[in-house]
C-alpha cells in the first residue's frame, strides 16, 4: 500500500512494477493498491491562533527593563490582548502595572507574554495550572494572599 501523491508517483510506481515483473514469474501480478489520506495529514488545514487571540490559558510577563529579572505568572479564561490591556492601564490592582509605574519601566505589551498553558476550560483547572506554575517557576512578582492550595505538594 502506498499513499496516492499524484503523476509523479505514478511515475515511480510504473518504474517499480516495471523492475520486480522481471524477477517474478509471470503468473505473479503484483498490484499496487493506493491508501487514501486525510488532507491534514501532511499539513494543517487551520492557521495558527494568533497569539492575542488565545484565551483559557495561563501566562507570564517577562519585564522588558534591562537588568530587571521581574516574573509574573497568572491566569485568565478572557483573550490575551484584553488581559495585556488589564495591565497596562484598565486594572489599578496589576502587579505588573504598578512595577512598570513605580520602577518607571515600559508598560507591559504583548510581546512581553508568553503561554504557558492553554486549553483550560474551567476556572479551576486554569487555577490549578497557574498554582502548580507559580509554584514551579517562583515568579517574584506574583505577590497574592491566596491561590488554589496544593495540598499534595505541602
Amino acid at each position: 500500500m502506498l499513499p496516492y501523491k499524484g503523476k509523479q508517483a505514478q511515475v515511480i510506481i510504473q518504474r517499480f512494477k516495471n523492475s520486480i515483473n522481471h524477477y517474478l514469474p509471470p503468473t505473479v501480478k503484483p498490484r499496487i493498491v493506493y491508501k487514501c489520506n486525510k488532507l491534514s495529514s501532511n499539513f494543517s488545514l487551520k492557521d495558527r491562533t494568533n497569539l492575542s487571540h488565545n484565551h483559557n490559558i495561563v501566562y507570564e510577563y517577562k519585564c522588558p527593563a534591562n537588568n530587571c529579572n521581574v516574573t509574573y505568572i497568572g491566569e485568565t479564561s478572557r483573550r490575551l490582548k484584553e488581559r495585556v490591556k488589564d495591565h497596562q492601564h484598565r486594572d489599578k490592582k496589576s502587579h505588573i502595572m504598578k512595577h512598570s509605574q513605580t520602577k518607571d519601566h515600559p508598560p507591559a505589551e504583548e510581546k512581553h507574554f508568553k503561554i504557558l498553558g492553554s486549553n483550560y476550560n474551567y476556572y479551576k483547572d486554569r487555577k490549578v495550572a497557574e498554582a502548580i506554575y507559580i509554584m514551579n517557576k517562583k515568579p517574584n512578582l506574583n505577590v497574592q494572599e491566596q491561590s488554589i492550595p496544593l495540598k499534595l505538594f505541602v
